[in-house]
């Protein structure tokens, strides 16, 4: 799931979301600079959300945020070249809140924040990181959790 440069997108469900891997990955990057935000009452994730110098928000209001094997969200800055020189856009930014219940990164699940990105986790009901959760020196990572 990909966000256009420069682009606010809202999905926002009154019962659970669920997200699903297609089986293919582009073979290109992901385009910079998009925004997506995912809410519901609960979040089943089990796609690959990658945002380089985005923003994205995963939010669970009353169930749980549940990251499933092969799920990734990635952000990141993005390597760009402009009049032949190259250099990395700023850093985009991850937030995963379950409100009122848990939030799960199954084994098998990726969360990552590099190039100053950043990257917060928040949890009601407790926070369970079972998956790859990576990170840089110039980013950074936040967690709240009632139990973790």
């Amino acid at each position: 799931i990909e966000a256009a440069p420069g682009s606010d997108a809202a999905f926002v469900a009154g019962g659970g979301l669920q997200t699903l891997a297609s089986g293919t990955r582009p073979e290109s990057a992901a385009p910079a600079g998009g925004r997506l935000r995912l809410e519901a009452a609960a979040i089943d994730h089990g796609a690959v959300l990658e945002l380089p110098s985005g923003s994205v928000a995963l939010q669970a209001r009353s169930g749980d945020l549940q990251l499933r094997s092969g799920a990734v969200v990635a952000v990141s800055g993005a390597r760009t070249v402009l009049d032949g020189q190259s250099g990395v856009l700023a850093g985009g930014q991850a937030q995963l809140v379950a409100t009122a219940g848990p939030l799960r990164a199954e084994a098998g699940s990726r969360l990552e924040a590099l190039d100053g990105a950043s990257l917060a986790l928040q949890a009601g009901q407790g926070l369970t990181l079972q998956g790859l959760l990576a990170g840089d020196a110039r980013s950074s990572l936040a967690l709240d959790s009632g139990q973790a």
